[in-house]
C-alpha cells in the first residue's frame, strides 16, 4: 500500500521538461532586451540561416516575413523600434508556459505561449498582448559536441495572437 501511494503521488504531478529552466531563462533575458530596444542584443536570440533555415515572424493577419539573413532580421526590428507599437517603457510578463514540442535526437523545439502587459511611465497599463514563440537548438557537431553538447536555445519563429477575453 505504502508503495503504491508514493508511487502514484511521485509521478501524478505534471512535470517541467527538462530544459524549462533553460528556456525561461533566454526568454527573461530576450525581454530585458526588448524593453531596452537593443537590436544588437535583441537579434542573438534568433536563429536564422542561409537556405531553408529561417526565422518566420507572423503579425496578425499579414503574411509571415521569413528572415535568413542577420541584416533582414536588424531590418524587421529597427523597424518595430521606430513605430508606434514600441512606445513602451517595460514588459511585464502576465502568464507564461513552457512546452516542449519535439525532442529528436539532434534537435529539440519548444514552445513559450506568453500573455504581456506592455507599460509606459509610472507603469502605466498600454497594451495586453499575447505571443508564441517557438525555439530551436541542436546539437553541436566535431570536436564542440565533445566539450559541450548542446548549442543555445533560439527562436525561429514568433506569432502574434490574440489576447483571449475574460470578459462573458
Amino acid at each position: 500500500f505504502l508503495v503504491t501511494t508514493l508511487s502514484s503521488s511521485l509521478f501524478s504531478e505534471e512535470k517541467k521538461f527538462d530544459d524549462y529552466d533553460k528556456v525561461e531563462k533566454v526568454f527573461q533575458a530576450y525581454i530585458k532586451a526588448v524593453d531596452k530596444k537593443n537590436i544588437d542584443e535583441m537579434s542573438k536570440y534568433f536563429y536564422y540561416g542561409g537556405g531553408p533555415d529561417r526565422t518566420i515572424f507572423h503579425f496578425g493577419d499579414n503574411p509571415p516575413i521569413l528572415v535568413s539573413e542577420l541584416e533582414e532580421l536588424k531590418q524587421i526590428l529597427t523597424a518595430w523600434k521606430e513605430s508606434p507599437n514600441s512606445s513602451f517603457l517595460r514588459t511585464r510578463l502576465d502568464k507564461i508556459n513552457i512546452a516542449p514540442r519535439n525532442d529528436w535526437i539532434n534537435e529539440r523545439i519548444c514552445t513559450v505561449d506568453v500573455t504581456y502587459s506592455r507599460l509606459g511611465r509610472d507603469d502605466k497599463f498600454i497594451v495586453q498582448k499575447r505571443s508564441i514563440y517557438h525555439f530551436y537548438r541542436d546539437k553541436n557537431s566535431g570536436i564542440f559536441g565533445f566539450f559541450k553538447k548542446w548549442k543555445k536555445w533560439k527562436i525561429y519563429m514568433l506569432v502574434d495572437t490574440e489576447v483571449e477575453s475574460t470578459q462573458s
